[in-house]
């Protein structure tokens, strides 16, 4: 799927302008094909193409494949792999500067808030059109810094080896941490739909703990709390955001951009889903990276040397 996701681009790249229509016209040529009746439906947007409707299009394979369906998911990873490397317009360009997580989120709650008798949303919601909130580090699941693509963790210091150090790991870990943010995001688009698109599947209203041992195993490994914080979802959420979202060392304003931040998943923390998805994926990337590492590698180190 890999391949066809890179035919997709080349054909793209060859247009004189770049817009969804021209986005829809190449996905049809190369993907038609290798679906059946069903899924090239799926393809028929009504009206003019925009880039929301092609958005849309994710969701839609993931459930139609269900839990089991990897050829359908792998047709979904290929539409949003597309939809993530297309530059073009200054249009399409702030389109894609919502990462794909934050946009994946947006549409589960824009679709479970179009259900007839859909529960009201938390009042005074931050607008998750703002992609202000989700500015993610490139290589991880932090904040990045202001004006920049990087957190204070993985940017680059000249003169610090450390620094280089941890880019250069970062570098390393994206493209694993990338297929593991797709695959996460696939597995609970599918939940939520099975769910008949009920928001607690994201977000769990009571027992927080045992939701973060079921779904974020990984994230809660890093949690060192008690049994009444445990027990606690305010204060749990209160640690979650510490760990995941600490306040940078250096810089007024990127300390001031982190604590409005983290205020705001305080207060909200149904908002925590691209946070805990990116942790997730940075997390499983990263300790299989250490698992790899010489003398716990299988069959690692020096060969006993045989004896007569």
């Amino acid at each position: 799927m890999r391949d066809i996701a890179g035919l997709i681009l080349e054909d793209i790249s060859r247009q004189r302008s770049v817009g969804p229509g021209g986005v829809l016209r190449a996905l049809r040529e190369r993907l038609g094909p290798v679906l059946s009746e069903a899924e090239l439906l799926l393809l028929q947007i009504s009206g003019r193409a925009t880039w929301k409707a092609l958005w849309a299009l994710y969701p839609a394979f993931v459930f139609q494949g269900g839990p089991q369906g990897q050829r359908e998911h792998a047709i979904a990873s290929v539409i949003a792999h597309v939809l993530e490397s297309v530059s073009g317009s200054k249009r399409a360009r702030q389109e894609h500067e919502e990462l794909f997580e934050a946009k994946v989120f947006r549409q589960m709650r824009e679709q479970a808030a179009s259900l007839k008798n859909a529960p009201p949303l938390p009042p005074n919601e931050p607008d998750l059109q703002d992609v202000w909130l989700y500015r993610f580090c490139k290589l991880c699941f932090r904040r990045r810094l202001p004006g920049g693509q990087l957190c204070f963790e993985h940017r680059p210091d000249p003169d610090s080896a450390t620094s280089l150090a941890k880019y250069q790991n970062g570098r390393r870990l994206f493209p694993g941490f990338n297929d593991q943010v797709h695959s996460l995001a696939t597995q609970e688009v599918w939940r939520f739909h099975n769910a008949d698109l009920d928001l607690g599947v994201l977000h769990p209203q009571e027992q927080a703990f045992k939701w973060l041992e079921l779904h974020r195993p990984m994230v809660c490994s890093q949690l060192e709390c008690s049994t009444n914080v445990q027990r606690n979802n305010a204060r749990l959420w209160r640690l979650v955001v510490s760990v995941l979202q600490p306040l940078p060392g250096v810089g007024v304003k990127a300390r001031a951009e982190q604590q409005a931040v983290n205020q705001i998943f305080l207060t909200h923390p149904q908002l925590l889903w691209p946070v805990l998805v990116r942790a997730e994926a940075w997390l499983r990337v990263d300790q299989a990276r250490r698992a790899s590492w010489g003398g716990v590698r299988k069959n690692a180190g020096r060969r006993p040397v045989a004896t007569t």
